[in-house]
């Protein structure tokens, strides 16, 4: 946080939490922050739902526990991506949901949008653009979109999957895939290929984060 520069005296910011480990993590550990942080925030979760998700994949009730122990409002928001044209994917999932969260946290007053993308995630994006884009960039901490109107931060970024899943072990966060569709992704594949550089490269990890924070990150946006 204090690295990247991603929160300040008065901030508001809005988490978007889906119910998965990772964003858990991210809106607990926020609130924890908030409690003895030198600088004062305010803090809330938007959680979208698409029209998809049923049974162990529709984590309102789940998110809407969590934020209650917390003390964190809430703001769901309802997006019926099956009634829309085209064919369900990732792309247009990942497209819809990220225009939900940044339309609610404009109407709510949130210029900061917390994401939990972790340091593995970085990796993955990583392997993606420069296999398939031939470019050596990835999701930076922090972004400006829309002329400042809304800025991103990822404040676990440089925690590894493996630290937040003995963090959501240790707090008792449900398991589980939230996403239907997405078993197959490119970015599954990039998983599984970057568990083989690190298996034969131990050092692949933090050479690779290095390197990317030299380049300023790039410029790249993803799911």
């Amino acid at each position: 946080i204090y690295r990247y520069g991603l929160i300040q005296e008065g901030d508001r910011i809005a988490a978007a939490v889906s119910g998965g480990k990772d964003s858990l993590a991210l809106l607990f550990l926020l609130c924890l922050r908030r409690s003895w942080s030198p600088e004062r925030f305010e803090l809330s979760a938007i959680h979208v739902h698409m029209d998809f998700q049923k049974g162990s994949s529709d984590r309102r009730e789940e998110v809407a526990r969590w934020c209650g122990e917390w003390g964190i409002p809430l703001r769901i928001e309802e997006v019926p991506l099956l009634e829309m044209e085209g064919e369900v994917n990732c792309y247009r999932c990942t497209w819809n949901r990220r225009k939900a969260v940044f339309l609610a946290a404009d109407r709510m007053g949130f210029s900061k949008v917390a994401l939990g993308h972790h340091a593995d995630d970085l990796l993955h994006t990583a392997l993606l653009n420069l296999f398939v884009h031939g470019k050596l960039e990835t999701i930076p901490p922090k972004r400006e979109l829309f002329r400042g109107r809304i800025t991103l931060i990822r404040p676990l970024t440089l925690l590894s999957e493996a630290e937040l899943e003995r963090l959501a072990r240790s707090l008792g966060f449900s398991g589980g895939a939230i996403c239907p569709y997405g078993g197959n992704s490119g970015r599954e594949q990039a998983r599984r290929l970057w568990e083989e550089v690190e298996r034969v490269y131990p050092q692949a990890r933090d050479n690779l984060l290095r390197l990317l924070e030299e380049v300023k990150w790039g410029s790249s946006e993803e799911g």
